[in-house]
């Protein structure tokens, strides 16, 4: 089995969509809009080596504030829903990721730079630190990328992931944050 890695991106927009996220909220995860116009503050981005503020920001918007280990039942329980497995947990990344978090002063920087969170920081990155430490097959995550693209409908065992309607949401997002040096050669793959 291998990390999800920034695949677990694709669960996590999931929930968010689920929870009815206003756009101008997508707009500050996003770091400006949406569209990729000129509307954008790339200002608050802070330099933090092997974390995505951003994906920490994404896990501080899940609902209920305040309560790291519903989030985190959720996430894991959406992948485990999407993929038709539930994730590995490997004890080892997730202590690494935090050790790393620890000795890189990641809190620090987030909030060095004002980088706004909808939670508190120990808890995002805590969340963030768990999500790098799920592990998958590489079959159980082409059945989560199946379900995606069947709206939301888990293709093996039939079951009603998420509302189909945000479908079209969360692959958008997949898109517009696919690999940064491929994000065209991966769109016209992609279709």
């Amino acid at each position: 089995k291998t990390p999800l890695g920034s695949v677990g991106t694709a669960p996590l927009m999931s929930l968010i969509f689920a929870q009815g996220c206003p756009m101008d909220e997508m707009k500050k995860l996003k770091g400006g809009c949406p569209c990729a116009c000129s509307v954008s503050d790339k200002s608050d981005k802070p330099k933090v080596p092997g974390f995505c503020p951003k994906a920490m920001r994404a896990f501080s918007m899940l609902e209920p504030v305040g309560d790291a280990d519903s989030k985190y039942n959720f996430f894991v329980n959406r992948v485990a829903d999407l993929s038709g497995a539930t994730p590995d947990f490997d004890d080892n990344i997730y202590k690494a990721v935090t050790k790393a978090a620890a000795d890189g002063e990641v809190e620090n920087k987030l909030a060095a730079v004002g980088f706004e969170l909808y939670d508190s920081t120990p808890v995002a990155i805590d969340l963030y630190a768990k999500s790098e430490a799920l592990k998958l097959s590489v079959r159980e995550m082409a059945v989560m990328g199946a379900t995606i693209a069947a709206d939301g409908v888990n293709t093996t065992t039939g079951n009603e992931v998420f509302d189909g309607a945000i479908a079209q949401n969360v692959t958008g997002f997949m898109a517009a944050e696919s690999p940064h040096k491929m994000r065209m050669p991966f769109l016209v793959v992609a279709g």
